[in-house]
């Protein structure tokens, strides 16, 4: 939002200086001014509207993207997958759920094609959880990551999912950790497809 101040000032040279910028923000670069002597203000040499000298503030961008590993080369970005986001100190990992009374700091679906960027995330560590995962997929493992609070680049988080995997293997009935070889097996879907 806008924070507006109003200052009544003796004609001369000024300059505005952030001293300290709000989470997720960083301090803006200072900003030279001139209060001419008819009234009007200069910022270069640009003659101020309205004599507002405007301080724009840049923020962290963190760009999450949520992949299926095609091959040992590429990945597709998927949708479907329910992720949120919660600060370390509010993730239990060795219960890999958050701590009670703890809130995500956000929330989305991801879109298949598209990444999620998220803008003025206060610097610090995160985990990135998938609370539900697309058809075919399993949930993934939380990721940590971590937002450097020193730069305006994008900062980049990917979270790999993988198919659905399951093993099938054909036993003796006397004796299930005895494997028979040499059978054919077919598998279907549940409405008779293969």
């Amino acid at each position: 939002g806008i924070n507006q101040k109003s200052f009544t000032l003796e004609p001369g040279k000024y300059i505005l200086r952030e001293t300290t910028a709000p989470d997720g923000y960083f301090v803006a670069v200072d900003k030279a001014f001139t209060v001419n002597e008819n009234g009007t203000v200069t910022v270069g040499e640009t003659i101020a509207t309205d004599n507002i000298v405007v301080m724009e503030d840049n923020y962290t961008k963190v760009e999450i993207s949520k992949v299926h590993i095609v091959d040992e080369s590429t990945t597709k970005l998927i949708g479907g997958a329910e992720l949120e986001i919660y600060k370390a100190e509010d993730w239990n990992t060795e219960a890999n759920a958050p701590n009670e009374g703890a809130k995500f700091v956000e929330q989305w679906t991801s879109e298949e094609g598209k990444t999620h960027t998220i803008n003025a995330l206060p610097a610090g560590d995160y985990y990135l959880v998938e609370t539900s995962s697309p058809d075919g997929y399993t949930i993934t493992e939380a990721v940590k990551f971590t937002v450097d609070g020193t730069t305006n680049k994008i900062q980049q988080v990917e979270m790999k999912d993988d198919i659905s995997r399951i093993n099938i293997s054909k036993v003796d009935i006397d004796s299930t950790s005895t494997v028979v070889a040499g059978a054919t097996m077919q598998l279907t879907s549940d409405d008779g497809k293969d």
